[in-house]
C-alpha cells in the first residue's frame, strides 16, 4: 500500500513497534558512511552510496521476505544502483556508476562492469526494475556533482588515472559495508539488550606500545649470523627512510632479507612520524598459500592487523558453509595481486636474483 512504513530489518513485536524503518536506516548508513569516507576526501560520494543501497527494500515484495514468507527471490541491492545512473546526466554517468560498484556489491562483493554474467553490474542495471514504493523519492536529490569533484581530486592527470579510480572505487565499497554492519549490529543490539564497544583506541595511541614491542623482538633475534647482520643493515636503512613524505612506497630486498620485519618497522616509524591514522602493508604472497607469512606472528604479538586480498574462487569457502579464514579479506571477486598497492605504507617484492646484497625503498610512482 502507498504511503505504509517501509522496514529495513524485522523485530520480534507482532505490531512492528521494535522494526527498523527503512527511512531511518537509509539516513544512519549514510551519515556513518559520510564520517569514515571524509578521511578519504569521499565524504559525499559515500554518504550517496549509504542513502541508496537499500532502495530496492522500497518493493513492497520485501515486505514478505522480512516476515521471512518463502516466495520468489527480492534483489534489494541493485535499485539503487540504477536509480543513480537513470538520474545521472551523461556527463555524471560515469560518477554514478562508481557509485552504483558500490551499492550493487554491498553483500556479494564489487562486480565485474561487463560480461557473460548475469552479476555483472551492466546487466544488473538493464534488467527490468521492480516497482518501487514512491516514498523512495524522499531521498533526492543526489548532490552526484559534489561526489563526482570529490573523485576528480583522487586522480592523477596520467596513465594511472585508472588505478586510482579503482582505489576510490574500493575505498567508497568499504565506507559502505562498515557502515550498513554497524548501523545493522547497532540495531539489534538494542533489540536484543547486547552491549559492544566499538570505540576502538586511535593507531597514534598504540603506536609507543606498538613500537616497544617491535624493538623487544629484533633485539631477540640473534644478530651473530652473517644472513641476521645482513638483515638488520636492511632494518635500519629501512627505517632510516621513515621522514619520508606520506605516500605510496615500495620495498625491493633479496629473498630472504627480512623484508616482512623491515617492512613493518618502516611502517610503524612513518606511521608515528606522520602522525597517520593507519598503515597498510602488501605482499606477494605465492597463490597456492593458504597461511599468511610465518612472520605475521609479531603482527599479532603486536595486537595489531593487517589488510590484504587473497586469490579466492566465486565459490568461496564461507559460501559453502565453510568458516573463512579471519585474515582472508575480500574486496570483489576479482582480488588485485598488484605489486602496487593504495597505502600509506607498504612493501612488495619484485623478482630479485637471490645473489643481490641491495636493498631499496622509494616512492611509488
Amino acid at each position: 500500500m502507498v504511503g505504509e512504513i517501509r522496514y529495513a530489518h524485522s523485530g520480534s513485536a507482532a505490531d512492528r513497534s521494535d522494526w527498523q524503518p527503512l527511512s531511518e536506516h537509509l539516513a544512519q548508513v549514510a551519515q556513518l558512511a559520510a564520517a569514515r569516507g571524509a578521511p578519504l576526501g569521499l565524504a559525499t560520494a559515500a554518504s550517496i552510496a549509504g542513502r541508496f543501497h537499500d532502495l530496492g527494500k522500497y518493493d513492497p515484495a520485501f515486505d514478505r521476505v522480512l516476515r521471512g514468507e518463502r516466495g520468489p527471490i527480492v534483489d534489494h541491492s541493485t535499485a539503487g544502483g540504477r536509480v543513480l545512473c537513470d538520474q545521472a546526466n551523461p556527463r555524471m554517468k560515469p560518477v554514478a556508476e562508481v557509485l552504483a560498484y558500490a551499492i550493487l556489491g554491498h553483500h556479494a562483493g564489487l562486480p565485474d562492469k561487463s560480461g557473460p554474467d548475469n552479476a555483472c553490474l551492466d546487466r544488473r542495471i538493464e534488467r527490468d526494475a521492480a516497482p518501487l514504493d514512491p516514498a523512495w523519492q524522499a531521498h533526492l536529490p543526489v548532490e552526484i556533482e559534489a561526489a563526482g569533484q570529490e573523485i576528480q581530486k583522487l586522480l592523477r592527470m596520467s596513465a594511472k588515472a585508472g588505478f586510482d579510480l579503482s582505489v576510490a572505487v574500493r575505498m567508497i565499497f568499504s565506507c559502505l559495508v562498515d557502515a550498513d554492519f554497524r548501523d545493522t549490529e547497532a540495531f539489534y543490539d538494542r533489540l536484543e539488550n547486547r552491549s559492544r564497544n566499538r570505540d576502538w583506541p586511535s593507531l597514534q595511541s598504540l603506536l609507543p606500545e606498538f613500537r616497544k614491542r617491535f624493538q623487544a623482538y629484533m633485539a631477540s633475534l640473534n644478530s651473530d649470523a652473517d644472513i641476521n647482520r645482513l638483515r638488520a643493515d636492511i632494518l635500519s636503512h629501512v627505517r632510516a627512510k621513515a621522514p619520508l613524505p606520506p605516500g605510496l612506497f615500495t620495498l625491493s630486498v633479496p629473498t630472504g632479507g627480512g623484508k616482512t620485519l623491515a617492512s613493518l618497522g618502516f611502517a610503524l616509524d612513518h606511521a608515528a612520524r606522520h602522525g597517520q591514522r593507519g598503515s597498510s602493508m602488501r605482499f606477494p604472497i605465492p597463490r597456492s598459500s593458504t597461511r599468511p607469512p610465518q612472520s605475521f606472528g609479531t603482527f599479532w604479538a603486536l595486537k595489531t592487523s593487517w589488510n590484504t586480498t587473497a586469490p579466492s574462487r566465486r565459490k568461496t569457502a564461507a559460501r559453502k558453509g565453510r568458516p573463512r579464514p579471519a585474515w582472508r579479506w575480500r574486496t570483489g571477486r576479482r582480488p588485485s595481486w598488484s605489486p602496487r598497492m593504495s597505502s600509506c605504507s607498504k612493501a612488495c617484492l619484485p623478482p630479485v636474483p637471490r645473489a643481490a646484497a641491495s636493498c631499496t625503498i622509494s616512492r611509488a610512482r
